[in-house]
């Protein structure tokens, strides 16, 4: 972003984005300081708008048990690899994941430049000039403040708006307590009780780990089964080397499909897919093994 801003080369057409000297970026979680880092590493000037009270985004806080699903050092701000004055596990957990991102914030000196407590309620393109006419409110304030801004990032992510909460029918029939995951915050909130987690990705399956640490059981229900990676393959080799390389790739089904390099790619994808039933096997035990009580 910087190197194109200095080129006056963001965005189509032939606008001139040479003028540009003050950013805002909305949100100040892991994208948000990083470009901060950098534009202001370039001599812009940054000001980052946070509606939290701190920086970290999704990391800030979340379900029960949420976590890192790859090794720390796939997962690390550039330039800035986990210090070594403290022993961090290898898959850390996000109050980890939180506390290296704070370590990054204070190493390049971001709180500074952050506007906490701050949601943004409008942006306007500048009538009378170029950039954005940024509207914001701060907690507590009686009305919000308007600001000029030669450009603005929106770096919210994926997870910074009201939570998806479907309704299933015959909801209003359940005597039981029903809430999303965003909610699932501590995992004593299962105690006692028998749990069903309904979908089948990440926070899911986490969910029905922890929920099944304190409640009487807990049962996970998705849709489609799907090939859940261990963490080692064979129990031997780390997965990154397997998933994360050409031919980890090449047995995996891409949804645009590029012309093959070379002939195997085809025959491999269907020499896998024919232990299918094999890997739905897998998820079944471990769905099971879930609902079996994980201590």
């Amino acid at each position: 972003l910087t190197r194109q801003l200095r080129q006056a080369a963001v965005g189509r057409g032939s606008a001139d984005f040479s003028g540009v000297r003050s950013v805002a970026i909305i949100g100040g979680g892991v994208a948000g300081l990083q470009t901060a880092n950098l534009l202001r590493k370039s001599g812009y000037g940054v000001t980052i708008f946070e509606k939290s009270g701190d920086v970290g985004g999704v990391w800030r806080e979340n379900y029960a048990g949420f976590g890192l699903q790859v090794p720390r050092e796939l997962y690390q701000f550039p330039g800035f690899p986990w210090p070594k004055d403290k022993t961090w596990e290898k898959f850390p957990k996000g109050e980890q994941v939180q506390e290296y991102i704070l370590r990054y914030a204070e190493a390049f000196d971001l709180k500074p430049l952050c506007k906490f407590n701050t949601s943004v309620v409008q942006l306007s393109p500048n009538a009378s000039a170029r950039g954005w006419a940024v509207e914001y409110l701060e907690d507590g304030a009686a009305a919000a403040t308007t600001e000029p801004f030669d450009f603005v990032v929106v770096a919210t992510g994926m997870y910074s708006t009201t939570p998806h909460f479907p309704v299933a029918r015959g909801a209003s029939d359940f005597a039981g307590k029903v809430i999303h995951s965003s909610s699932f915050t501590d995992a004593q909130q299962a105690a006692g009780k028998r749990v069903v987690v309904v979908g089948g990705g990440k926070s899911a399956v986490d969910c029905s780990v922890a929920a099944a640490k304190q409640g009487v059981s807990s049962t996970l229900l998705t849709r489609a089964a799907h090939w859940p990676v261990p963490r080692y393959l064979l129990n031997l080799v780390p997965f990154q080397w397997g998933t994360y390389s050409r031919f980890g790739h090449s047995t995996l089904q891409a949804h645009h499909k590029e012309p093959a390099l070379i002939g195997i790619g085809t025959d491999v994808w269907r020499m896998v897919s024919r232990s299918t039933g094999r890997r739905r096997q897998a998820l079944g035990a471990t769905i099971l093994h879930i609902h079996r009580h994980v201590r």
